[in-house]
């Protein structure tokens, strides 16, 4: 079985840092490159002439695509078909239960990237020791996915314990956090569609799952 090398797009830094020390444990032996864009809408705006190129080279070569963006405050579908049109319009399939040798698969996390750290409450308590170690069992932690603004949820969290005190850094958490997460225990279900959906498209390119 042949393995794919994947390229992951990304519309921020601290994205670009948390997935460098992630994307090693995902797919260990695959071989990846990370490409960061300015913001979410200056990913949006590149990703056209992006796709046209790639689809002169990346489906002969074994290049799989993935691309990744927050929600915020969109609609999910909306954006994953906005994205999904701009895939077909370059010629290139995206990869998904009923296309499973496309080439791009889009993932949009639910809300913020902040939800898959507090998706591993280990790793946060690794990363920041003064939290308390019950975090876990909290209800309002339970489902970080169904948190409404999660980066302030996590920013207040840790000024509590005395930590990111003059505001969260985004980058700054991101290398502080995801070189402590265990990726196959985390409790963020869009950080197990991101993780299974990666697995499927570096290892086989079949059988991809549509989330």
């Amino acid at each position: 079985m042949s393995t794919a090398n994947l390229e992951v797009l990304v519309e921020e830094p601290s994205a670009e840092a948390a997935l460098s020390a992630l994307l090693p444990k995902i797919v260990p032996v695959t071989p990846w490159q990370l490409r960061v864009f300015p913001g979410k809408q200056g990913l949006l705006r590149r990703l056209p002439a992006r796709l046209h190129g790639y689809s002169a080279w990346a489906p002969a070569t074994g290049t799989r695509l993935v691309i990744l963006l927050d929600r915020d405050r969109d609609d999910c579908l909306e954006l994953k078909t906005e994205v999904s049109k701009m895939v077909v319009d370059a010629g290139l399939r995206v990869a998904s239960a009923t296309e499973p040798a496309g080439t791009v698969l889009p993932r949009i996390v639910v809300k913020e990237l902040e939800a898959w750290f507090l998706g591993d409450v280990p790793a946060l308590r690794s990363a920041f020791p003064r939290l308390p170690a019950g975090l876990a069992q909290r209800a309002k932690y339970r489902d970080p996915d169904g948190i409404t603004d999660t980066s302030r949820v996590l920013e207040s969290l840790l000024q509590q314990h005395n930590y990111h005190v003059s505001g969260l850094q985004k980058l700054a958490l991101a290398h502080e956090v995801a070189p402590h997460m265990d990726v196959d225990n985390n409790s963020s279900r869009s950080f197990q569609v991101f993780r299974d959906g990666l697995r499927r498209l570096a290892s086989e390119g079949t059988d991809v799952q549509a989330h």
